[in-house]
């Protein structure tokens, strides 16, 4: 099923939000670079295509994912973020930048609910 995937990754973007949230006692590091969110917005949409694929093909497998079929999908999915020039802190960087982004189109409506 398609939703698989979807959940698996909401999953791990949700993993690695909390992670990224937990009390540290060093200053954090930064997670963006100059050009990251150039980088995602240029290559997003051929992420996306390739990560339905992948899915795509653990979707239509009967019945439950075996372990080693598990790390192999991790592997498909890991060499797909290679493939577009992206490394382990994807997600890192993809939650800040779409916090960011939210924080830029919401904001209005941010501070009306604060003044409410």
């Amino acid at each position: 099923m398609k939703i698989k995937m979807s959940i698996i990754i909401l999953i791990c973007v949700f993993t690695l939000s909390i992670a990224s949230f937990a009390e540290k006692t060093t200053p954090p590091k930064p997670i963006l670079k100059a050009g990251d969110v150039e980088k995602f917005i240029k290559t997003f949409p051929v992420l996306a295509d390739d990560f339905k694929a992948l899915g795509a093909k653990y979707d239509s497998k009967e019945g439950n994912v075996t372990f080693p079929e598990a790390l192999k999908a991790n592997s498909e999915f890991q060499a797909i973020l290679n493939k577009h020039g992206w490394d382990n802190t994807f997600f890192q960087k993809v939650n800040a930048i779409t916090m960011g982004y939210s924080a830029i189109m919401y904001a209005k409506e941010i501070k009306k609910q604060i003044k409410t």
